[in-house]
């Protein structure tokens, strides 16, 4: 190891004493005077988690407060109130309670160990009355009054979620408002946002760097706190952008900022502040965040305004600005501020672009050239066009350049060819070195090799369908598409990209059948007719829709979304570890978000249908996924009920769930804290019930821990030196049950 690298570690580990340190002053610091830093708990580790970030189904309503991954710390009023509500459930919040101050507002503290003997003695006695342990909420019937700074609870790691504090302030209408600005916080932070990528999606027939379909563009960090993309996007047309950013605060834990505001050429058209927001905006979510990628770790953001984004600062629409741009060179600059005021700035170049036309009426073919009848050529704003001749496997035999980047009226360009191999020609317009646009003419039918199919991917954005061909020898010049739904019918005209012929459609109506019609010509000659079947659905504000397909049906409500919208039912196969007794049933584009509940159904008669369930496929994990599920037994059918589509099919579990138990690494009796029993399933789940363990014949009483798929046995009176028995038995909710027992000795 080299001298340079050994003083490079030394330094670190001074940093992260001088840290350590740090933490530790500011902990005694608020042990002793929680008033001199108006901070809710008497210990300090930083921040897990910041308001209004992306949590799964609702944006986060406080926030999280770290706790060294221990239980057991003070927690002090932030103001002067009344508890006037407490509330223990068994998931979720856990156990929390409820401070109103004098000015109105109200404190929420979620996840508490235990509360002060005043209040512990009320849950005692409320638990007694009602015979459960988790009472769920209950309003005191005398309010207990605190001072600002007195300690109310302690913290814990009770409802879901490892150790920390959950705090919220609502105000009087019990809007939920950022409590950060509330607290003197007792840390620093230095680091700025980080900018990663933005996805840019087409709106109709726009084209992204010559590709009809999305494109991610990653920023580079140019100094601290400034990103941008190299190259220069070229565009053709409208477009929805995706940011993909998050803050990495003083505890290292990645967090959403606090706003991001995007400019077009320095005038702000996008503004979003997490500074409050009602419990009913919790549908806003999918309108905020791209809910497909986005996870608890990284948040992609939709910068661009729809219609019902109440959240949104500015009521501009991207696509409206874009078409009032000139054409040419534009700036795209996000700026993204965390909680401390440190922002980052990223610039995207992009060019506006007018589509090209390219029009041939006749291409002849000599032994030594090809005659190119150019009806219109139209590539305003580009810096070249190249002609390239392609032989029958698409590799390029000659290159050529065009002068002329206009003409409008018929004009014959002559190509020199080797006729024995040439088999297309290629225009290829560039932009800044890059290639925005590409369409290819058939130079011989001699060789021609008829399709007897036609391939394709379907994709959406919005209520566009995009219909890419996959066939490679297939042009816009040999392929004709027109689609039958319902009593309509329409022509579409093919386009052209640098990833081939694609066609671009909006639904007719509301039917979810669309016929696929295509024509296949050799010149002006048509040789085959082929017919699909697409299943959309399309979704309009107002409009309930009700969709049937085999054994699968969906009802979607008047109030799903506010824009239209359209999906793509398709029929998947992804493979599974459980039998699968339906279809796999596929909604495109997934994750989309409902914004009203959705109905999903599958109709099977299945024996023994507590086995059975509903399933989801994670894209990303790629695996399925159970989903809690009623099964009506009146119509032999499963049920769900979503807020975002995805790839669903029924399955039945027939996995046992698994149990562990790891030997106490410490042998002496009097130094074993706790012993675990670790409790999985891959199926429907542990039944938290269910479960029986015996410590020595002592039944044990200590709960299911679902984040760490385990229970802590706390109560250790029965364990003794010598040896030592413990049994586990416990069922899943396919009602699957496993047994073990396990021996251990100690001293």
């Amino acid at each position: 190891m080299s001298n340079n690298i050994r003083k490079l570690l030394f330094l670190f580990k001074i940093i992260a004493i001088v840290l350590v340190l740090h933490n530790i002053l500011i902990s005694l610091c608020l042990a002793q005077n929680t008033n001199k830093y108006d901070w809710p708990l008497k210990v300090f580790d930083g921040l897990s988690g910041t308001f209004q970030e992306f949590r799964h189904g609702h944006f986060h309503a406080g926030i999280d407060i770290k706790t060294f991954q221990k239980t057991g710390y003070p927690i002090v009023a932030v103001s002067d109130g009344q508890v006037y509500k407490i509330r223990v459930v068994r998931r979720g919040s856990g156990k929390g309670l409820y401070l109103k101050h004098s000015d109105g507002k109200t404190s929420v503290y979620y996840h508490l160990d235990k509360y002060t003997p005043a209040l512990e003695e009320i849950l005692s006695n409320v638990q007694r009355q009602r015979g459960k342990k988790y009472i769920g909420n209950y309003y005191l019937k005398k309010k207990i009054a605190y001072k600002k700074g007195d300690i109310i609870a302690y913290s814990g790691e009770t409802g879901v979620g490892f150790p920390h504090l959950h705090i919220e302030i609502r105000d009087e209408n019990y809007m939920a408002i950022n409590p950060f600005p509330m607290f003197k916080y007792p840390g620093y932070d230095l680091k700025m946002p980080i900018i990663k990528s933005a996805i840019i999606k087409p709106i109709g027939h726009t084209l992204i760097n010559g590709s009809m379909g999305k494109d991610i563009v990653n920023f580079k960090i140019l100094k601290k706190g400034r990103f941008h993309v190299k190259r220069p996007v070229l565009i053709t047309g409208p477009f929805d952008i995706i940011l993909k950013t998050f803050d990495i605060n003083d505890s290292g834990h990645r967090v959403a900022p606090f706003s991001i505001v995007a400019y077009i050429d320095d005038k702000p058209y996008y503004e979003i502040k997490n500074e409050r927001f009602k419990r009913d905006d919790n549908n806003q979510l999918g309108f905020v965040f791209d809910l497909y990628y986005t996870n608890s770790s990284s948040y992609f953001y939709n910068l661009f305004y729809q219609d019902g984004f109440a959240l949104s600062k500015k009521k501009m629409k991207l696509s409206k600005i874009y078409n009032e741009l000139t054409f040419g060179s534009h700036k795209l600059k996000i700026k993204v501020t965390d909680y401390f005021g440190n922002y980052s700035e990223g610039v995207i170049t992009f060019f506006k672009l007018k589509a090209p036309e390219i029009k041939l009426s006749d291409v002849k073919v000599s032994d030594n050239s090809a005659l190119l009848a150019i009806d219109k050529l139209a590539c305003n704003g580009a810096d070249g066009i190249e002609v390239n001749v392609l032989n029958g496997t698409q590799n390029t035999i000659f290159k050529g350049n065009l002068n002329s980047k206009e003409i409008i009226v018929n004009k014959i360009l002559r190509l020199k060819i080797n006729n024995s191999i040439a088999k297309f020609v290629e225009f290829k317009i560039k932009k800044n070195k890059q290639v925005y646009y590409k369409k290819k003419y058939s130079l011989s039918n001699k060789q021609w090799v008829e399709n007897n199919d036609v391939f394709y991917n379907v994709s959406v954005n919005r209520n566009y369908v995009y219909v890419k061909i996959k066939n490679k020898s297939l042009s816009s010049e040999n392929i004709l598409l027109s689609i039958i739904q319902g009593d309509n019918g329409k022509n579409i005209s093919p386009s052209y990209s640098v990833n081939g012929t694609y066609f671009v459609f909006k639904p007719l109506n509301m039917s979810s059948t669309i016929l696929l019609r295509f024509s296949l010509k050799r010149g002006s000659v048509i040789y085959s007719k082929l017919q699909k079947t697409l299943r959309l659905i399309p979704i309009k504000n107002g409009h309930s829709q009700h969709f049937l397909w085999d054994e699968f049906e969906a009802d979607f409500a008047d109030r799903s979304v506010r824009e239209p919208r359209v999906l793509v039912a398709q029929k998947k196969f992804f493979k599974s570890k459980f039998p699968i007794l339906s279809q796999q049933f596929d909604l495109y584009p997934y994750n989309f978000p409902f914004l009203d509940t959705v109905h999903y159904r599958i109709k099977k008669k299945v024996e023994k249908p507590y086995q059975v369930s509903i399933f989801k496929y994670n894209h990303f994990s790629k695996r399925w996924r159970a989903v809690y599920s009623i099964y009506n037994s009146t119509r032999k059918s499963f049920g769900i009920k979503v807020r975002q589509s995805g790839t669903y099919a029924l399955m039945r579990d027939i996995f046992p769930p698994k149990i562990n138990f790891y030997n106490p690494n410490r042998k002496d009796r009097r130094l074993i804290n706790y012993l675990t029993v670790i409790l999985t399933d891959r199926g429907k789940g542990i039944n938290s019930y269910s479960i029986r363990i015996k410590l020595n014949e002592e039944i044990i009483r200590d709960e299911y821990d679902p984040d760490r798929s385990s229970v802590r046995i706390r109560n250790l009176s029965a364990l003794r030196k010598g040896k030592n028995v413990l049994y586990v038995k416990v069922e899943d909710y396919a009602r699957h049950k496993s047994e073990k027992t396990y021996t251990f000795y100690l001293k």
